[in-house]
Protein backbone atom coordinates (compact mmCIF):
# COMPACT_ATOMS: atom_id res chain seq x y z
CA UNK A 1 0.00 0.00 0.00
CA UNK A 2 2.74 2.25 0.70
CA UNK A 3 4.42 1.78 -2.56
CA UNK A 4 1.10 2.41 -4.39
CA UNK A 5 1.20 6.04 -2.52
CA UNK A 6 4.31 6.73 -3.24
CA UNK A 7 3.90 6.23 -7.15
CA UNK A 8 0.81 8.13 -6.76
CA UNK A 9 2.51 10.93 -5.27
CA UNK A 10 5.33 11.29 -7.72
CA UNK A 11 2.42 10.52 -11.16
CA UNK A 12 0.74 13.95 -9.85
CA UNK A 13 4.68 15.69 -9.04
CA UNK A 14 5.44 14.82 -12.68
CA UNK A 15 1.85 16.04 -13.92
CA UNK A 16 2.49 19.58 -11.78
CA UNK A 17 6.06 19.84 -12.45
CA UNK A 18 5.19 19.59 -16.55
CA UNK A 19 2.17 22.09 -15.92
CA UNK A 20 4.31 24.61 -14.83
CA UNK A 21 7.13 23.87 -17.80
CA UNK A 22 4.29 24.45 -20.07
CA UNK A 23 3.34 27.97 -18.06
CA UNK A 24 6.94 29.40 -18.22
CA UNK A 25 7.41 28.58 -22.16
CA UNK A 26 4.05 29.47 -24.17
CA UNK A 27 3.56 28.70 -27.38
CA UNK A 28 2.78 30.61 -30.05
CA UNK A 29 -0.73 31.11 -31.05
CA UNK A 30 -3.49 33.97 -31.26
CA UNK A 31 -5.22 35.48 -28.66
CA UNK A 32 -8.73 34.19 -30.00
CA UNK A 33 -8.15 30.60 -30.08
CA UNK A 34 -6.92 27.98 -28.18
CA UNK A 35 -4.60 25.20 -28.88
CA UNK A 36 -3.32 21.87 -28.18
CA UNK A 37 0.08 21.14 -27.91
CA UNK A 38 -0.60 17.13 -26.76
CA UNK A 39 -4.53 16.34 -26.75
CA UNK A 40 -5.04 12.99 -25.04
CA UNK A 41 -8.04 14.63 -22.88
CA UNK A 42 -10.09 13.11 -20.94
CA UNK A 43 -11.34 9.41 -21.82
CA UNK A 44 -13.20 7.90 -18.89
CA UNK A 45 -11.40 5.26 -18.71
CA UNK A 46 -11.95 4.88 -14.58
CA UNK A 47 -9.40 6.76 -13.80
CA UNK A 48 -10.14 10.34 -16.08
CA UNK A 49 -6.74 9.64 -16.63
CA UNK A 50 -5.81 11.19 -20.08
CA UNK A 51 -6.63 14.87 -19.27
CA UNK A 52 -2.87 16.66 -19.93
CA UNK A 53 -2.73 20.33 -21.10
CA UNK A 54 -5.65 20.61 -23.32
CA UNK A 55 -6.45 23.93 -23.80
CA UNK A 56 -4.76 27.13 -23.58
CA UNK A 57 -6.07 30.26 -22.24
CA UNK A 58 -6.73 33.76 -24.11
CA UNK A 59 -3.05 34.65 -21.88
CA UNK A 60 -0.85 33.01 -24.04
CA UNK A 61 -0.90 35.77 -27.46
CA UNK A 62 0.85 35.68 -30.22
CA UNK A 63 4.49 36.03 -30.26
CA UNK A 64 5.05 36.31 -33.72
CA UNK A 65 4.92 40.06 -35.21
CA UNK A 66 3.08 39.85 -38.71
CA UNK A 67 4.03 42.35 -41.77
CA UNK A 68 0.49 43.20 -43.67
CA UNK A 69 0.59 41.69 -47.29
CA UNK A 70 -1.68 41.34 -50.11
CA UNK A 71 -2.80 37.97 -51.54
CA UNK A 72 -0.14 36.08 -53.40
CA UNK A 73 -0.11 34.03 -56.78
CA UNK A 74 2.94 32.38 -58.30
CA UNK A 75 2.67 30.57 -61.36
CA UNK A 76 5.79 29.40 -62.28
CA UNK A 77 9.41 29.47 -60.61
CA UNK A 78 10.40 32.10 -61.60
CA UNK A 79 7.41 34.33 -59.74
CA UNK A 80 8.99 33.91 -56.72
CA UNK A 81 12.37 35.59 -57.29
CA UNK A 82 9.95 38.05 -59.25
CA UNK A 83 8.10 38.52 -55.59
CA UNK A 84 10.68 39.25 -53.85
CA UNK A 85 11.23 36.06 -51.74
CA UNK A 86 14.30 34.61 -50.43
CA UNK A 87 15.83 31.60 -51.43
CA UNK A 88 16.59 30.20 -54.48
CA UNK A 89 14.43 26.86 -55.22
CA UNK A 90 16.73 24.34 -53.93
CA UNK A 91 16.56 21.78 -51.13
CA UNK A 92 18.98 23.84 -49.32
CA UNK A 93 17.83 26.60 -49.78
CA UNK A 94 14.22 26.74 -50.53
CA UNK A 95 11.91 29.98 -51.61
CA UNK A 96 10.31 31.34 -48.47
CA UNK A 97 7.07 33.07 -47.96
CA UNK A 98 7.25 34.13 -44.01
CA UNK A 99 5.86 36.58 -41.15
CA UNK A 100 2.69 37.53 -43.30
CA UNK A 101 -0.66 38.62 -42.19
CA UNK A 102 -3.19 38.08 -45.32
CA UNK A 103 -6.27 39.26 -44.02
CA UNK A 104 -8.56 39.44 -46.90
CA UNK A 105 -11.88 38.04 -48.66
CA UNK A 106 -9.91 37.02 -51.91
CA UNK A 107 -10.67 34.30 -53.82
CA UNK A 108 -7.15 32.36 -52.26
CA UNK A 109 -4.72 34.06 -49.99
CA UNK A 110 -1.60 32.13 -50.94
CA UNK A 111 -1.69 30.36 -54.72
CA UNK A 112 0.92 28.53 -55.65
CA UNK A 113 0.52 26.35 -59.32
CA UNK A 114 2.99 24.68 -61.94
CA UNK A 115 6.17 24.87 -59.36
CA UNK A 116 9.12 22.07 -59.04
CA UNK A 117 11.16 24.56 -57.18
CA UNK A 118 11.31 23.77 -53.77
CA UNK A 119 9.82 26.06 -51.04
CA UNK A 120 8.21 26.52 -47.92
CA UNK A 121 5.15 28.32 -46.76
CA UNK A 122 5.69 29.43 -42.85
CA UNK A 123 4.85 31.36 -39.97
CA UNK A 124 1.80 33.21 -41.58
CA UNK A 125 -1.20 34.20 -40.47
CA UNK A 126 -4.23 33.85 -43.33
CA UNK A 127 -7.54 35.02 -42.65
CA UNK A 128 -9.96 34.41 -44.97
CA UNK A 129 -12.91 36.47 -43.15
CA UNK A 130 -15.30 33.96 -43.80
CA UNK A 131 -15.32 34.51 -47.46
CA UNK A 132 -15.37 31.30 -50.30
CA UNK A 133 -11.74 31.95 -50.88
CA UNK A 134 -9.19 29.05 -49.66
CA UNK A 135 -5.96 29.61 -47.63
CA UNK A 136 -3.14 28.11 -49.06
CA UNK A 137 -3.68 26.25 -52.43
CA UNK A 138 -1.18 24.42 -54.85
CA UNK A 139 -2.26 22.91 -57.71
CA UNK A 140 0.66 20.74 -59.59
CA UNK A 141 3.40 21.45 -57.69
CA UNK A 142 6.12 19.03 -55.49
CA UNK A 143 8.50 20.08 -52.99
CA UNK A 144 6.20 22.26 -51.38
CA UNK A 145 6.31 22.72 -47.40
CA UNK A 146 3.30 24.41 -45.53
CA UNK A 147 4.57 24.78 -41.70
CA UNK A 148 3.39 26.83 -38.80
CA UNK A 149 0.98 28.60 -40.07
CA UNK A 150 -2.68 29.76 -38.34
CA UNK A 151 -5.29 29.50 -41.32
CA UNK A 152 -8.54 30.46 -40.44
CA UNK A 153 -12.15 31.61 -41.95
CA UNK A 154 -11.54 30.54 -45.49
CA UNK A 155 -13.62 28.20 -47.10
CA UNK A 156 -10.56 25.70 -47.32
CA UNK A 157 -7.59 26.16 -44.61
CA UNK A 158 -5.13 24.28 -47.13
CA UNK A 159 -6.07 22.59 -50.48
CA UNK A 160 -3.12 20.35 -52.04
CA UNK A 161 -4.17 19.53 -56.02
CA UNK A 162 -2.73 17.03 -58.80
CA UNK A 163 0.49 17.91 -56.33
CA UNK A 164 3.34 15.26 -54.86
CA UNK A 165 5.98 15.36 -52.27
CA UNK A 166 4.23 18.19 -50.39
CA UNK A 167 5.07 18.45 -46.69
CA UNK A 168 2.17 19.98 -44.03
CA UNK A 169 3.30 20.19 -40.31
CA UNK A 170 2.59 22.50 -37.35
CA UNK A 171 -0.28 24.79 -38.77
CA UNK A 172 -3.62 25.61 -36.61
CA UNK A 173 -6.90 25.82 -39.36
CA UNK A 174 -9.58 26.34 -37.61
CA UNK A 175 -13.31 27.54 -38.31
CA UNK A 176 -13.00 26.73 -42.10
CA UNK A 177 -15.46 24.89 -44.84
CA UNK A 178 -12.39 21.97 -44.93
CA UNK A 179 -9.43 21.59 -42.61
CA UNK A 180 -6.92 20.30 -45.41
CA UNK A 181 -7.43 18.51 -48.10
CA UNK A 182 -5.31 16.54 -50.42
CA UNK A 183 -7.06 15.61 -53.89
CA UNK A 184 -5.47 13.35 -56.48
CA UNK A 185 -2.40 13.60 -54.77
CA UNK A 186 0.88 11.20 -54.18
CA UNK A 187 3.57 11.13 -51.48
CA UNK A 188 2.26 13.84 -49.33
CA UNK A 189 1.90 14.29 -45.59
CA UNK A 190 0.02 15.84 -42.60
CA UNK A 191 2.04 15.53 -39.44
CA UNK A 192 1.83 17.61 -36.49
CA UNK A 193 -1.50 19.83 -36.90
CA UNK A 194 -4.18 21.03 -34.68
CA UNK A 195 -7.46 20.61 -37.29
CA UNK A 196 -10.61 21.88 -34.99
CA UNK A 197 -14.19 23.78 -36.11
CA UNK A 198 -13.95 23.22 -39.36
CA UNK A 199 -16.64 21.14 -41.41
CA UNK A 200 -14.78 18.42 -42.29
CA UNK A 201 -11.04 17.59 -40.78
CA UNK A 202 -8.59 15.96 -43.43
CA UNK A 203 -9.68 14.70 -46.67
CA UNK A 204 -7.77 12.63 -48.82
CA UNK A 205 -9.77 11.67 -52.32
CA UNK A 206 -8.48 10.02 -55.29
CA UNK A 207 -4.75 10.11 -53.57
CA UNK A 208 -2.24 7.22 -52.56
CA UNK A 209 0.35 7.04 -50.36
CA UNK A 210 -0.32 9.55 -47.83
CA UNK A 211 0.43 9.91 -43.92
CA UNK A 212 -1.69 11.74 -41.59
CA UNK A 213 0.09 11.60 -38.60
CA UNK A 214 0.43 13.19 -35.16
CA UNK A 215 -2.42 15.44 -35.84
CA UNK A 216 -5.25 16.53 -33.35
CA UNK A 217 -8.99 16.36 -35.00
CA UNK A 218 -11.26 17.66 -33.06
CA UNK A 219 -14.09 19.25 -32.77
CA UNK A 220 -15.02 19.32 -36.23
CA UNK A 221 -18.89 19.07 -38.09
CA UNK A 222 -18.33 16.32 -39.88
CA UNK A 223 -16.00 13.55 -40.52
CA UNK A 224 -12.32 14.00 -38.69
CA UNK A 225 -10.11 12.30 -40.65
CA UNK A 226 -11.97 10.80 -44.10
CA UNK A 227 -10.53 9.06 -46.92
CA UNK A 228 -12.20 8.44 -50.34
CA UNK A 229 -11.22 6.66 -53.39
CA UNK A 230 -7.91 6.59 -51.99
CA UNK A 231 -5.03 3.91 -51.78
CA UNK A 232 -2.04 2.58 -50.02
CA UNK A 233 -2.51 5.58 -47.02
CA UNK A 234 -1.08 5.28 -43.14
CA UNK A 235 -2.96 6.99 -40.42
CA UNK A 236 -2.13 6.98 -37.66
CA UNK A 237 -0.68 8.28 -33.98
CA UNK A 238 -3.41 10.83 -34.21
CA UNK A 239 -6.20 12.14 -31.73
CA UNK A 240 -9.71 11.94 -33.32
CA UNK A 241 -12.75 13.17 -31.01
CA UNK A 242 -16.10 14.90 -31.05
CA UNK A 243 -16.58 15.20 -34.71
CA UNK A 244 -19.89 13.30 -36.37
CA UNK A 245 -17.68 9.93 -37.77
CA UNK A 246 -13.63 9.65 -36.53
CA UNK A 247 -12.09 7.81 -39.30
CA UNK A 248 -13.78 7.59 -42.34
CA UNK A 249 -12.77 5.40 -45.01
CA UNK A 250 -15.21 5.07 -47.98
CA UNK A 251 -14.09 2.85 -50.94
CA UNK A 252 -10.57 2.99 -49.70
CA UNK A 253 -7.78 0.26 -50.05
CA UNK A 254 -4.97 -0.95 -48.92
CA UNK A 255 -4.97 1.41 -45.62
CA UNK A 256 -2.98 1.18 -42.03
CA UNK A 257 -4.75 2.80 -39.73
CA UNK A 258 -2.83 2.41 -36.57
CA UNK A 259 -2.42 4.22 -33.09
CA UNK A 260 -5.28 6.81 -32.91
CA UNK A 261 -7.10 7.89 -29.90
CA UNK A 262 -10.26 8.09 -31.68
CA UNK A 263 -12.75 9.33 -28.94
CA UNK A 264 -16.00 10.48 -28.36
CA UNK A 265 -17.41 11.03 -31.94
CA UNK A 266 -21.24 11.19 -31.83
CA UNK A 267 -21.16 8.65 -34.81
CA UNK A 268 -18.99 6.18 -35.46
CA UNK A 269 -15.21 6.50 -34.49
CA UNK A 270 -13.97 3.94 -37.14
CA UNK A 271 -16.20 3.65 -40.54
CA UNK A 272 -15.43 1.45 -43.27
CA UNK A 273 -18.41 2.69 -46.10
CA UNK A 274 -18.76 1.06 -49.84
CA UNK A 275 -20.27 3.42 -52.49
CA UNK A 276 -21.93 0.97 -54.67
CA UNK A 277 -22.13 2.94 -57.64
CA UNK A 278 -18.07 3.26 -57.74
CA UNK A 279 -16.09 0.73 -59.27
CA UNK A 280 -13.89 0.60 -56.08
CA UNK A 281 -13.64 -1.17 -52.71
CA UNK A 282 -13.26 -0.40 -49.22
CA UNK A 283 -11.38 -3.59 -48.68
CA UNK A 284 -7.94 -5.03 -47.28
CA UNK A 285 -7.46 -2.46 -44.75
CA UNK A 286 -5.57 -2.90 -41.59
CA UNK A 287 -7.40 -1.41 -37.89
CA UNK A 288 -4.83 -2.40 -35.01
CA UNK A 289 -3.78 -0.86 -31.81
CA UNK A 290 -5.95 1.88 -31.86
CA UNK A 291 -7.67 3.19 -28.42
CA UNK A 292 -11.49 3.98 -29.06
CA UNK A 293 -13.38 5.14 -26.30
CA UNK A 294 -16.79 6.56 -26.22
CA UNK A 295 -17.65 6.54 -29.68
CA UNK A 296 -21.40 6.31 -30.85
CA UNK A 297 -22.79 6.42 -27.40
CA UNK A 298 -25.88 4.47 -27.15
CA UNK A 299 -26.14 3.05 -30.43
CA UNK A 300 -24.05 -0.08 -30.27
CA UNK A 301 -20.50 -0.79 -31.86
CA UNK A 302 -18.01 2.04 -32.06
CA UNK A 303 -17.08 0.82 -35.37
CA UNK A 304 -18.54 -0.41 -38.96
CA UNK A 305 -17.58 -2.24 -41.94
CA UNK A 306 -19.04 -2.77 -45.07
CA UNK A 307 -16.12 -3.43 -47.26
CA UNK A 308 -14.02 -6.80 -47.93
CA UNK A 309 -11.22 -8.66 -45.71
CA UNK A 310 -10.53 -5.75 -44.07
CA UNK A 311 -8.44 -6.68 -40.76
CA UNK A 312 -9.46 -5.12 -37.27
CA UNK A 313 -7.06 -6.73 -34.58
CA UNK A 314 -5.72 -5.49 -30.91
CA UNK A 315 -7.74 -2.45 -30.66
CA UNK A 316 -8.67 -1.39 -27.16
CA UNK A 317 -12.70 -0.77 -27.17
CA UNK A 318 -14.02 0.81 -23.89
CA UNK A 319 -17.53 -0.40 -24.09
CA UNK A 320 -15.98 -3.84 -24.15
CA UNK A 321 -15.89 -6.61 -21.50
CA UNK A 322 -12.44 -6.40 -21.55
CA UNK A 323 -11.85 -9.73 -18.80
CA UNK A 324 -8.56 -11.41 -19.46
CA UNK A 325 -8.58 -14.38 -17.21
CA UNK A 326 -5.24 -15.52 -18.67
CA UNK A 327 -3.56 -12.32 -18.29
CA UNK A 328 -1.99 -12.36 -21.75
CA UNK A 329 -3.01 -8.51 -22.25
CA UNK A 330 -6.25 -9.71 -24.91
CA UNK A 331 -9.83 -9.71 -23.42
CA UNK A 332 -10.63 -13.11 -23.89
CA UNK A 333 -13.76 -12.36 -26.25
CA UNK A 334 -14.04 -10.71 -29.70
CA UNK A 335 -15.85 -7.46 -30.26
CA UNK A 336 -18.54 -6.88 -32.33
CA UNK A 337 -17.94 -4.55 -35.50
CA UNK A 338 -21.59 -3.54 -36.92
CA UNK A 339 -21.99 -3.54 -40.82
CA UNK A 340 -23.09 -5.81 -43.54
CA UNK A 341 -19.92 -8.10 -42.93
CA UNK A 342 -20.50 -9.21 -39.44
CA UNK A 343 -16.66 -8.39 -38.83
CA UNK A 344 -15.15 -8.87 -35.70
CA UNK A 345 -12.04 -7.66 -33.35
CA UNK A 346 -10.66 -11.14 -32.21
CA UNK A 347 -7.86 -10.49 -29.69
CA UNK A 348 -9.24 -6.84 -28.59
CA UNK A 349 -6.65 -5.19 -26.43
CA UNK A 350 -7.63 -5.48 -22.49
CA UNK A 351 -5.83 -2.42 -21.49
CA UNK A 352 -5.56 0.74 -23.36
CA UNK A 353 -2.64 0.74 -25.89
CA UNK A 354 0.05 3.24 -24.77
CA UNK A 355 0.14 6.10 -28.08
CA UNK A 356 2.31 9.05 -27.97
CA UNK A 357 0.64 12.01 -29.77
CA UNK A 358 2.46 15.49 -30.05
CA UNK A 359 0.65 17.92 -31.98
CA UNK A 360 1.34 21.17 -33.01
CA UNK A 361 4.07 23.93 -32.42
CA UNK A 362 7.70 23.15 -31.68
CA UNK A 363 7.14 21.87 -28.13
CA UNK A 364 10.22 22.03 -25.84
CA UNK A 365 12.07 18.66 -25.53
CA UNK A 366 12.17 19.21 -22.10
CA UNK A 367 8.37 19.74 -22.04
CA UNK A 368 7.65 17.36 -23.98
CA UNK A 369 9.67 14.66 -22.23
CA UNK A 370 7.56 15.40 -19.10
CA UNK A 371 4.56 15.18 -20.78
CA UNK A 372 5.61 11.46 -22.70
CA UNK A 373 6.66 10.53 -18.86
CA UNK A 374 2.93 11.59 -17.49
CA UNK A 375 1.42 9.60 -20.42
CA UNK A 376 3.39 6.60 -19.99
CA UNK A 377 3.02 6.56 -16.60
CA UNK A 378 -0.30 6.69 -16.08
CA UNK A 379 -0.82 3.81 -18.37
CA UNK A 380 1.68 1.88 -16.84
CA UNK A 381 -0.64 2.10 -13.25
CA UNK A 382 -3.31 1.02 -15.58
CA UNK A 383 -2.12 -1.65 -16.75
CA UNK A 384 -0.95 -2.45 -13.23
CA UNK A 385 -4.31 -2.39 -12.07
CA UNK A 386 -5.81 -4.36 -14.59
CA UNK A 387 -3.58 -7.15 -13.83
CA UNK A 388 -4.15 -6.91 -9.98
CA UNK A 389 -8.12 -7.02 -10.93
CA UNK A 390 -7.22 -10.41 -13.06
CA UNK A 391 -5.32 -12.53 -10.45
CA UNK A 392 -8.12 -11.73 -8.27
CA UNK A 393 -10.58 -12.93 -10.41
CA UNK A 394 -8.74 -16.49 -11.17
CA UNK A 395 -8.33 -17.10 -7.38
Amino acid sequence: MKKKSMLILLLLLTLIHSIILVSENPISTTSSMNSQILSVQECDIDLNHFKVLSERSDAYTLRQKYVQHEPIVIEDNADFAALGFTGDGSLDNPYIIEGLNITSKAQILIHIQDTISYFCIRNNLLNGLRSAGDGISMERVIYGTIDSNIIINCRTGIDIFESNQCIVTHNTISQNGDGIVFEMTDQNTAIHNTISQNTYGILVMWSNHTTVANNNVSNNHWEGISLRASGNNNVSNNFVANNSYGIYLMDTCNTTVAHNIVSKNRLYGIYIHLEIHLPLTSGDNIIKRNNILGNNPGNGSQASDDGTNNIFTSNYWDDHDNTDLNSDGFADAPYTIEGTVNNQDPCPLSVPAVIEIITLSKVPEFEGYFILVVIHLLFWLRKQQYRIENKKRTK
